[in-house]
């Protein structure tokens, strides 16, 4: 039985920095690096390289602004989860309960508290507008 012949990695063709040669790479499509061969040939490396820094950073500030969203969403359900225990506690008969006296005394404080409740009015009256 023949020997399996070793896995070979195929090469990656790197387009050379002469402008013709890079614009027949940015025309099939390789992307930031065509672009940068073009720019370094053309002697517009440091616009090219600022954009894409500035690509960079809108990408990042994108990535914050939804993790926050979804830590908003998170808090107003843990909110909304503890506004219906505390309803439950002083509606409810006493053994369907399962917070302490003081446990309920906590979270009815953080629940009602003013401050809680006057930032999210402001926060949602301004976003909703």
């Amino acid at each position: 039985m023949q020997e399996p012949k070793p896995y070979k990695r195929p090469t990656r063709r790197i387009p050379p920095l002469d402008a013709d040669n890079a614009q027949d790479a940015l025309e099939h499509d390789h992307g930031k690096a065509a672009r940068e061969a073009i720019a370094y040939a053309d002697g517009n490396l440091d616009r090219e390289s600022k954009k894409n820094e500035h690509d960079r950073s809108e990408a990042l500030r994108d990535t914050i602004h939804i993790l926050f969203g979804y830590g908003l969403k998170g808090a107003f359900i843990l909110y909304g989860l503890a506004l219906v225990s505390v309803c439950w506690h002083y509606l409810m008969p006493e053994n369907y309960g399962w917070l302490s006296t003081s446990q309920l005394h906590t979270v009815t404080t953080v629940v009602f508290s003013g401050a809680v409740t006057s930032r999210g009015g402001q926060y949602l009256s301004r976003r909703v507008r």
